[in-house]
């Protein structure tokens, strides 16, 4: 099986190196040049086991090359509107630049090439910059999302993923809070605006998107489904997005949690934040539902909030199991709740069961075989960009190199941070 999965990472490896100069520098970390960026770093992180596969410097090589037409895509757009986004704007962008850059200066620095190192550790450093700089926007009345592709919850993200390759520090802890307090503080003042006494639970609420007038574009918030999700719910913390409350990964609660368990210490520095956090959480598990959409421990989850079903369970990241799956460990990780892990497992069963057609590891490399199986390629549709990190061949790499090099630490890319 090792054999097999290194016949693949050849290809795909390939493919994604080949790409390189037909692709569009895109700024989308999920579609364009920057994720490919960061597919190939990730890669170079097990440069020892894709010895027989491709150099490190040839991985780097390829990756720099990505990197600075993404960069070069994003220097005369003005980052008013989603430059804060990770997965959608300047600061992914600049966040893979930086872990790129950097790693092209230690492989430099290594080879003895002294000015090389300094020239790129010094571009690796203005990156780092301008995505800090990125922060004041995140936290300003310009940015009125909260989840993970559009908002702050994913700049979150991409702060941690810079402080833990980069050195803690690198994106300074007060920034961090801020952005922590703004998602917290535009839930709470949203929740003002809506709460009805005695009928409407929830001291947070967040929505999306922005109305014409420039004041929150609250739509089905004063209307009759999202008033009866909201009252129904119990929960501490809730929000919309296009109109909708939205529960997944990519756009909803689950996303906004999971950023906000990876860091309890900033949010317990606000009064009242961590019992949110919590009680909102309780909130999510209650909407767990079997393949039907009847609630159940099924381990399925609707794409909405409140008595929602949708017409077929989803397994994708975006919505549904999948997500739920990361959110769950997490809270398990923080909170030792087992309750969460539980909630976890079951999802991973349902992800199973619906995203293919016993162990875990082994599961991760039934997927990564079944990616280049003529049953794949044949029955699976071509994606809008087919060599991305978030629809393609950079995100088989990803997959492939945690297989070969490190296992036990395969993580979500540009999504989960500890890995």
């Amino acid at each position: 099986m090792h054999r097999c999965i290194s016949i693949s990472n050849t290809a795909a490896a390939a493919a994604a190196i080949a790409a390189a100069a037909t692709l569009p520098p895109l700024v989308s970390l999920p579609a364009g040049a920057a994720g490919c960026a960061y597919a190939l770093w990730h890669a170079h992180r097990h440069a020892a086991a894709l010895e027989n596969v491709v150099s490190e410097a040839d991985l780097l090589g390829s990756a720099e090359r990505y990197a600075r037409a993404a960069l070069h895509s994003i220097a005369a757009q003005p980052p008013e509107r989603y430059g804060w986004a990770l997965l959608a704007g300047h600061a992914g962008v600049y966040c893979a630049g930086a872990l790129l850059l950097s790693a092209s200066a230690a492989l430099a620095q290594r080879q003895g090439r002294e000015g090389a190192a300094a020239q790129l550790q010094g571009e690796a450093a203005e990156a780092v910059r301008h995505f800090c700089a990125l922060q004041r926007l995140a936290c300003s009345a310009a940015c009125e999302e909260d989840e993970v592709l559009y908002g702050r919850s994913g700049y979150l993200l991409g702060c941690l993923l810079l402080n833990k390759h980069l050195g803690a520090g690198s994106v300074p802890a007060p920034a961090m809070q801020a952005v922590v307090d703004a998602i917290i503080q535009s839930g709470r003042s949203l929740a003002g605006r809506l709460r009805e006494p005695a009928t409407f639970p929830t001291p947070l609420f967040y929505i999306w998107p922005p109305g014409p007038d420039g004041s929150p574009y609250l739509g089905a918030a004063h209307g009759p489904m999202g008033r009866r999700a909201a009252r129904g719910s119990g929960s501490p913390l809730y929000y919309f997005w296009h109109d909708k409350p939205y529960l997944g990964a990519a756009h909803g609660m689950t996303g906004i949690l999971y950023a906000l368990l990876h860091v309890p210490d900033l949010v317990a520095a606000i009064p009242g934040a961590q019992a949110d956090v919590e009680g909102a959480l309780r909130y999510v598990l209650t909407l767990e539902c079997d393949a039907e959409g009847s609630r159940g421990q099924g381990g399925h989850y609707p794409t909405q909030m409140g008595p929602w079903r949708d017409r077929e369970p989803l397994v994708h990241w975006c919505h549904g199991a999948t997500g739920a799956v990361f959110l769950f460990c997490k809270a398990h990780e923080q909170l030792g709740d087992p309750a969460y892990l539980a909630a976890a497992q079951r999802s991973g069963e349902a992800v199973w069961q619906r995203g293919l057609l016993k162990k875990w590891l082994h599961r991760a490399r039934q997927f990564a075989l079944f990616m280049d199986s003529p049953e794949f390629r044949q029955g699976a549709r071509t994606p809008d960009h087919p060599h991305s990190l978030y629809e393609g061949d950079a995100a088989a790499v990803c997959l492939w190199a945690d297989l070969l090099g490190d296992p036990e630490r395969a993580g979500f890319p540009m999504f989960e941070i500890d890995v």
